[in-house]
């Protein structure tokens, strides 16, 4: 049950991370839309341009839905990271085990990766490399992934290791 509420509390993270403030974008479209009203399509920037009456200009009209799609498309699909899942191993003689931690799953379609670290549970790096062998005394231990996008933004997903 822990788990689960940890899972949902990194999934909302993420989903902060990544989060496209649809408002936000709607008024700037809103603001495209008037320019475009005042400006011909001719390109002169200029309504006054060849003294033509209003009813003759042609005016570019913008369709919302249509300006979303393409600043979506722009965006690109943010990275998905995959930590794995949670692991559960023997200890050997001298009280530690050697985990791979592999990120080998994480989903970046349009190779927008530009850093990679995962991190201890008390926020230390561990590694640099989506997949590293570490070795890890008995216990418990939360091991977060966090990846970073060309855009800057960040996101993470977290897998559990018991060392018995």
């Amino acid at each position: 049950e822990e788990m689960e509420e940890m899972d949902e509390a990194s999934h909302k993270e993420m989903d902060e991370v990544y989060e496209i403030d649809e408002a936000a974008l709607r008024r700037e479209i809103r603001r495209l839309r008037s320019l475009n009203e005042n400006d011909p399509v001719d390109g002169s920037g200029d309504s006054s341009f060849g003294g033509g009456d209003a009813e003759d200009e042609m005016f570019v009209d913008v369709d919302e839905d249509d300006l979303l799609d393409a600043l979506e498309d722009e965006l690109g699909d943010a990275p998905l990271p995959d930590a794995g899942g949670d692991q559960s191993l023997k200890a050997d003689e001298d009280g530690t085990a050697i985990v791979t931690l592999d990120a080998s799953e994480t989903q970046d379609p349009q190779e927008r990766i530009t850093s990679w670290s995962w991190v201890d549970s008390t926020g230390k790096e561990i590694s640099d490399s989506p997949t590293v062998r570490v070795r890890l005394n008995k216990g418990n231990h939360r091991l977060e992934l966090r990846i970073k996008d060309k855009d800057g933004r960040w996101a993470s997903d977290s897998i559990d290791v018991r060392i018995e």
